[in-house]
């Protein structure tokens, strides 16, 4: 599958994904992609969607000056900001600890299904289908259902900051429980 993970707004910034054949993808963890520096966000609100290419030479032509093609299966106070891409592949029950993100994260599933617990609540995903958590939530994701999960998964945030923080926030372990 190829795909474009387009950041979309005035004048958009995108990036492009491309999955590449699974048997290069076999072990469970977190890929990282692409780390993107977007020197200036756009004034309107940012929206992002996902294309699939049938080559990489289309997603390359697709992209934008502040793309990124790689293959893989409030008020902003910074000048600069970064887009991450990663992919993940987890078993059923595996789950990534308490955290948070100095900018919004969002998933698109591609196989499986997961379990985003945040102190607002439960968020569930299943293959096809897209979540989001705001900037500086803490949050803990579980691996839910009997198969892998594989998801695409964006951080856009200030580039002065780490991409991933800890949290002292104690979650409620609803996600194993429903």
């Amino acid at each position: 599958m190829l795909a474009r993970i387009a950041i979309c707004a005035a004048l958009a910034a995108a990036l492009a994904v491309q999955e590449g054949p699974r048997a290069q993808r076999e072990t469970t963890g977190v890929f990282i992609l692409a780390r993107t520096i977007v020197p200036h966000l756009p004034p309107a609100p940012l929206i992002w969607r996902l294309e699939t290419f049938p080559s990489e030479d289309a997603a390359r032509a697709a992209a934008s000056p502040a793309s990124v093609v790689v293959k893989a299966d409030g008020k902003p106070q910074a000048q600069s900001y970064e887009l991450l891409a990663a992919l993940a592949i987890l078993q059923p029950g595996d789950d990534v600890g308490v955290h948070t993100h100095p900018g919004p994260e969002a998933w698109y599933v591609l196989a499986g299904e997961q379990c985003l617990e945040t102190a607002v609540g439960l968020s569930r995903a299943h293959t096809g289908q897209t979540m989001v958590a705001p900037a500086a939530t803490p949050m803990k994701l579980v691996i839910t259902g009997s198969s892998l999960r594989r998801a695409f998964f964006i951080v856009l945030h200030d580039a002065a900051q780490p991409w991933m923080g800890e949290s002292t926030w104690q979650h409620k372990g609803r996600c194993n429980r429903n």
